[in-house]
């Protein structure tokens, strides 16, 4: 399938946007390596979907790389320092997937606008799918 990628990708972000991308541009017979500062991919997860994500990222041939810490974008790939020492991740394609942050804007656009409004999921911070609808309830307990 055709895609504005290359064949090799890195994917700098270990977490639920990382994997879940990875997963995709496998699926679309890339060549993908996952690029992580922490100790573990797909921390953020529950420990069976982590369990099963991992399984099938690595089946896929997915390359994860803990404790990475990145030091350079150049045109053959991504520079990392691992163990104190310094490689390439060669990469057509790199990717910055890491860094979540809640999206506050339409929130923020309501509020004062209207006689209530409360934050839920991503708004609130980054909640994923459970927390979200958490969030949902918690809030509708209370109205």
């Amino acid at each position: 399938m055709w895609m504005p990628l290359g064949k090799r990708v890195a994917i700098i972000g270990g977490d639920l946007a990382g994997c879940e991308l990875a997963w995709f541009l496998v699926e679309r017979g890339r060549k993908v390596t996952i690029l992580e500062s922490g100790p573990g991919v797909a921390a953020d997860m529950g420990i069976t979907r982590r369990w099963r994500v991992l399984a099938d990222l690595r089946q896929s041939g997915v390359e994860m790389i803990t404790e990475a810490k990145y030091e350079e974008i150049t045109d053959e790939g991504v520079i990392i320092t691992k163990n104190g020492e310094r490689q390439t991740i060669k990469a057509d394609t790199v990717i910055v997937a890491e860094g979540m942050q809640p999206d506050t804007r339409f929130f923020q656009a309501l509020e004062g606008k209207v006689p209530q409004v409360y934050r839920a999921g991503d708004c609130a911070g980054l909640r994923l799918i459970r927390g979200a609808v958490l969030d949902g309830a918690s809030i509708g307990v209370k109205l």
